[in-house]
């Protein structure tokens, strides 16, 4: 019966520490509103959540991390337009019009001339 002793004053430790975490909680969301309260419950909640089932699956941490920043990447709108295009451009023969196409998409899109249409300004 002496374990049960032993086990009750860890019981009180325990106790003791979330009492403890519960007033430190408590002080720290005193100024808040309840809606503010329930929201980040519900915000942390869900992120424990994904974090549990992202971290304990069957393939490794490694791939995943690699496909969820591919997923990320590819959502961007040029990356996702870059890649379609690049698997168009692979079924394309002659690749020497790919390549003058791409050219001058990126001249267009990073040109440093500067065009005026001043014929609004002339004296008719």
């Amino acid at each position: 019966m002496d374990y049960w002793h032993a086990l009750e004053v860890y019981k009180d430790m325990v106790l003791l520490y979330m009492e403890e975490g519960q007033r430190w909680v408590n002080s720290h969301c005193a100024h808040l509103e309840p809606w503010q309260i329930i929201g980040a419950t519900v915000f942390i909640t869900l992120g424990a959540v994904w974090v549990k089932s992202f971290l304990f699956q069957q393939e490794s941490l490694t791939s995943r991390i690699k496909k969820q920043w591919v997923r990320l990447i590819r959502k961007i709108p040029f990356v996702g337009v870059a890649g379609a295009v690049y698997g168009m451009a692979q079924s394309i023969p002659d690749r020497s019009i790919v390549t003058e196409a791409a050219w001058s998409y990126l001249d267009c899109l990073y040109s440093t001339e500067v065009k005026t249409n001043t014929s609004h300004m002339k004296a008719h």
